[in-house]
């Protein structure tokens, strides 16, 4: 399990996309067949920049985790790398 996150003060350079990209090429270089990953319903940025990248919604967990005050959904996202 790795993680990817970019600074707040360094997001919308173009960081987020460079990393996943290259981790994607690794994962293709590597021969893995599928990406897997969470993020918060409420991220809009960073599911933006997956479904960019292919990745598509497989599941929800509905107000999985309590953040300031509100329950948010658990999203786990997919890549088919074949």
């Amino acid at each position: 399990m790795k993680g990817l996150a970019v600074d707040p003060a360094r997001q919308g350079e173009g960081i987020g996309a460079a990393l996943l990209d290259e981790a994607v090429a690794r994962a293709r270089e590597r021969g893995m067949r599928r990406l897997v990953l969470r993020v918060l319903s409420g991220n809009v940025a960073a599911r933006h920049l997956y479904e960019s990248r292919g990745f598509e919604l497989e599941g929800r967990r509905r107000e999985a985790f309590l953040l300031d005050g509100a329950y948010v959904d658990d999203l786990m996202m997919g890549l088919d790398l074949t």
